[in-house]
């Protein structure tokens, strides 16, 4: 590691975008500085006090593996010390977890999958490297990535939660939050006109998290999006075992998350699902939601 570049303290407070998306189409270093600056903008909103670091929690569709290859080429390149460029280095005691430095910024990556249930749910498993299957059943899925000590996590699509599959969700909430700690997930694309989640009132009430993330979606433009909805944490965590340490405080349900970022505008929202239906085939399979 290399000690010229700028460390965070041994704990530090965190603002965590909670389902991030990096596409072929993108841009890294700029998606990269548009995380960064829209993690500078929420701290400065929620006036938190610095320094504090932007954490992307990762969901790689099996169409990607971005995160695996910057791991690999991270372990076998010594990282340049160069302030105009963004480089990778591994945390040593985490392997799921990256940091990316560009001068004075930093980011930490930690890798997770975006599965497709049998039900055509879309499940996360956070904090994790391993490879999941589509095509399970969502009560085998759930299994499978809480045994591989992952965080399973359903995240709101558009259009996913209605009819029978909100209530296969709705059964899973009930069935499974324990056993699995399943959480759900929030949607920086959600449209400001779909306000209403009756899944979200139960997990409230219920005291299930619910994690904001950005959910970019495979279309240029949307990854500066990245970092722009999201929570921060009320304790800080440790700069050498992130993700570790955000892990257990998603696990707590007595953790209060403070939420940040705004719901998507009905232009944006549309102009958005006509890209997606109009874009490439091989594109669009990449991305369901």
């Amino acid at each position: 590691m290399n000690n010229t570049a700028p460390h965070a303290p041994d704990s530090i407070h965190v603002l965590v975008d909670a389902h991030v998306h990096v596409y072929p189409m993108y841009d890294v270093p700029a998606f990269l500085d548009a995380a960064w600056n829209n993690f500078q903008k929420a701290g400065a909103r929620l006036a938190m006090r610095e320094p504090f670091l932007g954490v992307l929690l990762l969901s790689e569709t099996s169409a990607c593996d971005w995160f695996l290859r910057q791991r690999e080429l991270a372990q076998k390149k010594p990282s340049l010390n160069d302030e105009h460029q963004w480089r990778f280095e591994v945390l040593e005691d985490e392997h799921m977890s990256l940091m990316a430095r560009r001068g004075n910024k930093q980011l930490v990556i930690i890798g997770g999958r975006q599965v497709i249930s049998a039900e055509g749910l879309e499940v996360l498993a956070l904090f994790t490297d391993r490879h999941f299957t589509d095509g399970m059943a969502l009560p085998d899925l759930l299994g499978k990535i809480s045994e591989a000590g992952a965080l399973p996590v359903l995240p709101w699509a558009v259009g996913k939660w209605l009819g029978e599959r909100g209530r296969v969700v709705s059964s899973a909430l009930n069935k499974y939050q324990s056993s699995y700690n399943l959480l759900l997930g929030d949607n920086g694309g959600r449209p400001v006109f779909w306000r209403r989640i009756s899944h979200f009132q139960a997990a409230r009430k219920a005291g299930v998290h619910i994690l904001p993330g950005s959910d970019p979606l495979p279309l240029k433009d949307d990854a500066c999006r990245v970092g722009n909805f999201g929570f921060a944490l009320p304790a800080p965590v440790s700069s050498s075992r992130p993700a570790e340490d955000i892990f257990r405080l998603l696990q707590n349900k007595q953790t209060e998350l403070r939420p940040f970022g705004r719901l998507q505008g009905p232009f944006q929202f549309f102009r958005n699902q006509l890209a997606l239906r109009f874009s490439h085939p091989s594109t669009v399979v990449s991305e369901t939601s």
